[in-house]
């Protein structure tokens, strides 16, 4: 870890909330017993059950149901009548029970998920949180003639390995020459000056090697890190990852200074910045195989920030937890540098963040009693199902958080593309699995989380794999042997509609408007020979989005050298530039199409104006293949090329 900041973290007393404060944690009244249900039953009494659940269904072994989805508006034992989560229940207790309950039964895996003998929790907590303003939306941000960075909202900023302010460029590089054998290459953030075709280093600033994520906020610049706490592999106990957010003075640019640090435990998951404040997310996975725990050591189980344990009310349990880890939320004041409000879930999941919410987002697999027969018997009598549960955080515009609401439907989202928030409604498309295959589903939940309208049983058989919301139309591309786009009608919350589908081959697996009657696609082709897929490379195609009821495909291109695009894992490392007609994103791909000799990382820029769409412009390969992709940004008429190596290249647009 960098010593100014290791200095900072020892000699400074974090300034943290009156209710992080140990005196101050809020003890809840009532607590119920976990009633977890066993996950194998003898056969002799799995038989003795079967005859009289047969008798009652009419079915005989072996039949499978005609699958479908039910979901329903109150997530079975978790909620109160209006969603909210409830306030019963004592959150260390529940928390070291989970602990200890994992500890002693078995573990499934199943497709990537995991599930036990019955869910490990069955409450759910929450802090009564104080009376605050609702928060209108984050305020506007103004820019000039250059890229900033491709978020999932306009107005929320994410985290990024390249930022720039027009005048000058931020990337998080690594530095090869400083690399020990065996070792993580060290990181540096570069900053340079762009002055048109000749960008000049100003400064640097060491950074840890395990460097995330920054962001730019005015005269201030935050580097994420996520650093293992124990790199022993044979210790006893892994203590796990600490998530470090240092401030950088930028003031005197050829030489800035920390601030201040503030560190949560747990692995970094994702960030977002709206106004002045900062929301950092981590995993915390906090069990060790083989340690007695003792309920009295809170920070043995227990997440912690800024080296404080967590209180009680700050704690909620997810619904369908099978695992004894947290997802903590912190929101801070970077005027400030101090923590706001804090919120740690037991059960991990992803986040999708809105202009006046957070949604936590924990898939689980829904075993029932069937679920039990089918296993012991290998009978295929019921579907078992993959759930997801949707807790709602919303906050403030000081990073406030306020009370919960909680919802389950059917399936797992891709990302945080697959979900929106719009006109206080939340869309979302999932993908379904059970016994009987795959499909798509999609909801819509009011702002209270009741469920108001849904599709589901779409594209039997296929998967989800890019979702994009305009408004009141939704698109969605699924995936088996061809690419199905979806357009949703979505101006009835209680009644959404289908109301085109296009079929072509490959799939597109990220989406993004040009403009109001055109979309961009950015994904894999792929060529159907008898039963077999074969893949053609990466493509790029424009969609005319004019009359949703007919989309159609007007531009397409393959690139076969190519093999990945960074807009499909990390939309982060895109472009667009509405005035040029330019599109930009880091690229792999090989040396010929037919030779699988990998050429390192590369970053195109494409013209889609013409008839086709053609590559104007690829760097030179990059061995940044070994840690990231290669960037890039357009600041007037040039872009930068960033390799994340240490160097930079000036391109003038076409």
């Amino acid at each position: 870890m960098n010593k100014q900041i290791e200095d900072l973290i020892k000699n400074t007393n974090p300034k943290v909330p009156t209710e992080l404060q140990p005196d101050h944690i809020r003890l809840t009244k009532k607590h119920r017993k976990i009633n977890p249900m066993y996950a194998a039953l003898p056969v002799a009494a799995c038989i003795t059950l079967l005859v009289g659940i047969l008798a009652f269904n009419n079915r005989g072994i072996g039949t499978k149901k005609t699958y479908k989805s039910e979901p329903t508006k109150q997530s079975q034992g978790i909620t109160n009548s209006d969603n909210t989560l409830k306030k019963d229940g004592n959150a260390y207790s529940l928390a070291f029970k989970a602990f200890q309950t994992y500890r002693t039964r078995t573990v499934y895996y199943t497709s990537g998920s995991v599930y036990t003998e019955g869910d490990l929790v069955s409450n759910s907590i929450t802090s009564v949180k104080k009376g605050a303003e609702v928060r209108d939306g984050s305020p506007s941000s103004t820019a000039g003639d250059y890229s900033q960075t491709n978020t999932r909202h306009e107005n929320i900023d994410e985290g990024s390995m390249v930022k720039t302010d027009g005048t000058y460029i931020y990337a998080l590089d690594h530095i090869a020459d400083n690399q020990k054998p065996g070792s993580r290459a060290a990181m540096q953030v570069t900053i340079y000056k762009a002055n048109g075709s000749s960008p000049a280093k100003i400064s640097s600033i060491e950074v840890s090697s395990y460097t995330r994520d920054m962001y730019l906020h005015g005269d201030k610049l935050v580097i994420i890190s996520c650093i293992p706490q124990n790199d022993d592999p044979s210790a006893v106990r892994r203590t796990g990852y600490e998530t470090y957010a240092t401030f950088y003075d930028l003031t005197n640019i050829e030489n800035p200074k920390a601030n201040a640090t503030i560190h949560l435990e747990g692995s970094y998951n994702t960030s977002r910045l709206t106004g002045d404040t900062l929301y950092l997310i981590t995993d915390v996975y906090k069990y060790s195989y083989g340690i007695e725990y003792d309920e009295t050591d809170y920070s043995t189980y227990i997440p912690t920030v800024n080296g404080q344990v967590v209180p009680e009310g700050c704690i909620d349990i997810a619904p369908g937890t099978r695992t004894p880890d947290f997802t903590t939320i912190i929101s801070v004041d970077t005027k400030k540098e101090e923590i706001v409000d804090t919120k740690s879930i037991l059960g991990s999941g992803d986040i999708y963040m809105s202009d006046s919410a957070i949604y936590h987002l924990a898939g689980y697999y829904k075993r029932t009693l069937f679920t039990v027969i089918d296993e012991a018997l290998g009978t295929e009598l019921d579907d078992s199902s993959n759930q997801l549960s949707i807790i709602k955080i919303p906050y403030d515009s000081n990073g406030n958080f306020e009370e919960e609401l909680i919802q389950s439907v059917n399936g797992s989202i891709n990302d945080d593309y697959s979900i929106d928030e719009y006109k206080d409604y939340l869309r979302l498309v999932t993908t379904c699995y059970t016994n009987q295959g795959t499909s798509a589903a999609l909801y819509i939940l009011n702002s209270n989380l009741d469920i108001t309208g849904s599709i589901e049983d779409i594209a039997k058989g296929e998967t989800v794999r890019s979702v994009r919301f305009l408004g009141d139309i939704g698109y969605f591309v699924t995936f088996r042997n061809t690419d199905p786009l979806f357009s949703v009608d979505l101006k009835d919350p209680t009644n959404p509609k289908i109301i085109g589908e296009l079929k072509i081959p490959g799939f597109s697996a990220y989406l993004h408007p040009i403009d109001e009657n055109h979309l961009l696609g950015i994904g894999l082709e792929y060529q159907e020979i008898g039963e077999r897929l074969n893949f053609k490379g990466i493509k790029v195609s424009i969609y005319d989005i004019s009359d949703p009821t007919d989309v159609k495909e007007t531009k397409k291109t393959v690139f076969d050298k190519l093999y990945s695009a960074s807009p499909i894992n990390d939309p982060n490392n895109f472009f667009y530039d509405s005035k040029s007609g330019l599109i930009g994103f880091g690229v792999s791909g090989y040396t010929s199409s037919s030779v699988s000799v990998n050429q390192g990382n590369c970053y195109m820029v494409c013209d889609i104006t013409g008839d086709t769409i053609k590559a104007v412009y690829q760097s030179k390969p990059s061995d940044t293949y070994k840690y990231s992709s290669t960037y890039g940004l357009y600041i007037g008429n040039y872009i930068y090329i960033l390799p994340l190596d240490g160097t930079i290249e000036a391109v003038k647009m076409p």
